[in-house]
Protein backbone atom coordinates (compact mmCIF):
# COMPACT_ATOMS: atom_id res chain seq x y z
CA UNK A 1 0.00 0.00 0.00
CA UNK A 2 2.77 2.47 0.88
CA UNK A 3 4.37 2.11 -2.56
CA UNK A 4 1.03 2.78 -4.23
CA UNK A 5 0.46 5.94 -2.17
CA UNK A 6 3.95 7.22 -3.06
CA UNK A 7 3.32 6.55 -6.75
CA UNK A 8 -0.01 8.31 -6.54
CA UNK A 9 1.62 11.35 -4.89
CA UNK A 10 4.32 11.43 -7.55
CA UNK A 11 1.73 11.23 -10.31
CA UNK A 12 -0.30 13.99 -8.70
CA UNK A 13 2.80 16.20 -8.44
CA UNK A 14 3.62 15.59 -12.11
CA UNK A 15 0.08 16.51 -13.12
CA UNK A 16 0.22 19.71 -11.07
CA UNK A 17 3.48 20.64 -12.77
CA UNK A 18 2.01 19.95 -16.21
CA UNK A 19 -1.03 22.08 -15.39
CA UNK A 20 1.18 24.91 -14.13
CA UNK A 21 3.32 24.81 -17.30
CA UNK A 22 0.19 24.77 -19.47
CA UNK A 23 -1.19 27.78 -17.65
CA UNK A 24 2.07 29.69 -18.13
CA UNK A 25 2.07 28.80 -21.84
CA UNK A 26 -1.54 29.97 -22.16
CA UNK A 27 -0.65 33.29 -20.54
CA UNK A 28 2.18 33.78 -23.04
CA UNK A 29 -0.22 32.96 -25.89
CA UNK A 30 -2.70 35.57 -24.65
CA UNK A 31 0.05 38.16 -24.35
CA UNK A 32 1.13 37.38 -27.95
CA UNK A 33 -2.48 37.68 -29.11
CA UNK A 34 -2.80 41.12 -27.52
CA UNK A 35 0.58 42.28 -28.80
CA UNK A 36 -0.11 41.19 -32.41
CA UNK A 37 -3.44 43.01 -32.40
CA UNK A 38 -2.02 46.04 -30.60
CA UNK A 39 -4.51 45.63 -27.78
CA UNK A 40 -3.73 46.82 -24.26
CA UNK A 41 -2.98 44.33 -21.53
CA UNK A 42 -5.13 45.04 -18.50
CA UNK A 43 -3.54 45.58 -15.13
CA UNK A 44 -4.58 42.95 -12.60
CA UNK A 45 -6.18 45.63 -10.45
CA UNK A 46 -7.33 47.83 -13.35
CA UNK A 47 -10.91 48.96 -13.93
CA UNK A 48 -11.53 46.51 -16.78
CA UNK A 49 -10.30 43.51 -14.81
CA UNK A 50 -12.35 44.49 -11.77
CA UNK A 51 -15.48 44.84 -13.91
CA UNK A 52 -14.96 41.40 -15.45
CA UNK A 53 -14.54 39.90 -11.98
CA UNK A 54 -17.89 41.45 -11.00
CA UNK A 55 -19.81 39.63 -13.75
CA UNK A 56 -20.53 36.46 -11.74
CA UNK A 57 -21.77 38.57 -8.85
CA UNK A 58 -24.10 40.51 -11.13
CA UNK A 59 -25.74 37.49 -12.74
CA UNK A 60 -29.31 37.08 -11.59
CA UNK A 61 -29.83 35.06 -8.44
CA UNK A 62 -32.66 32.94 -9.88
CA UNK A 63 -31.44 31.19 -13.07
CA UNK A 64 -35.03 30.38 -14.07
CA UNK A 65 -35.92 34.09 -14.22
CA UNK A 66 -35.37 35.12 -17.85
CA UNK A 67 -36.67 38.66 -17.35
CA UNK A 68 -33.34 40.15 -16.31
CA UNK A 69 -31.06 38.19 -18.60
CA UNK A 70 -27.40 39.22 -18.38
CA UNK A 71 -27.08 38.09 -22.02
CA UNK A 72 -30.17 39.40 -23.84
CA UNK A 73 -28.70 38.47 -27.23
CA UNK A 74 -28.53 34.73 -26.36
CA UNK A 75 -31.44 32.46 -27.28
CA UNK A 76 -33.45 31.43 -24.22
CA UNK A 77 -32.63 27.76 -24.76
CA UNK A 78 -28.92 28.43 -24.19
CA UNK A 79 -29.58 30.10 -20.88
CA UNK A 80 -31.57 27.08 -19.76
CA UNK A 81 -28.73 24.70 -20.65
CA UNK A 82 -29.60 23.89 -24.27
CA UNK A 83 -27.07 23.29 -27.02
CA UNK A 84 -26.68 25.71 -29.91
CA UNK A 85 -25.96 24.31 -33.36
CA UNK A 86 -22.94 25.75 -35.16
CA UNK A 87 -25.09 26.81 -38.09
CA UNK A 88 -26.91 29.15 -35.74
CA UNK A 89 -30.26 27.67 -36.73
CA UNK A 90 -31.41 27.10 -33.19
CA UNK A 91 -31.09 25.06 -30.04
CA UNK A 92 -31.38 21.33 -29.60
Amino acid sequence: MAGSAATSSQTELRLVNVARASQEELLLDYEDYLRHRRLPQWAADGLEAREVRQVPRNIRKDPTDLEDSPWPWLPDCLESGGFFWRSGSGCA
